[in-house]
């Protein structure tokens, strides 16, 4: 049976159930992000981790689970295995010892760069055909799919 097939029979054949197109497009990125990342011994959530980091240059655990798809139980698992890895620091705050913040180490600031460039390798393969028109309509969609989902889940979740 074909790849095609059984994304048919799992999925259905209608173009337009956004859940299964969404699972997939998921799984096309994740896994080939894992891929890319596959040589240097990290997952796709201990890039993202990383990469949180790079870009804000200190961060804590809660402040990641807003924006992760993962609670903060498994990101405190994977960033401490980040750091007996020597790619992160931990500092706590003085007034409030349970509020660490993370960072990255020497290693971690030269790593991640090579790491993000791979990923936006394989993100360009995955863009390629795709028009700068279509992008900005996807990222538009994406957005307001996104934007319907926090308005109702804060709605839903205060009832």
């Amino acid at each position: 049976m074909g790849e095609t097939q059984l994304e048919e029979e799992v999925w259905g054949p209608t173009p337009d159930y956004l859940g299964g197109n969404v699972v997939r497009l998921a799984n096309a990125v994740m896994k080939g992000t894992a891929l890319q990342l596959s040589p240097f011994e990290l997952t796709p959530i201990e890039f993202t981790i990383l990469g949180i980091c790079y870009r804000t240059g200190t961060t804590t655990i809660s402040r990641m689970a807003r924006v992760m798809p993962v609670d903060a139980g498994r990101i405190s698992r994977v960033v401490n295995k980040l750091y007996e890895q020597g790619l992160l620091t931990r500092k706590s705050l003085k007034d409030d010892r349970r509020v660490v913040h993370l960072g990255l180490t020497e290693d971690g600031l030269r790593l991640v760069p090579e790491l993000i460039e791979r990923v936006q390798e394989h993100n360009a393969m995955l863009a390629e055909g795709i028009t700068s028109e279509e992008r900005a309509v996807f990222i538009a969609v994406s957005e307001k799919i996104l934007s319907n989902f926090a308005r109702n889940w804060v709605e839903g979740a205060a009832e």
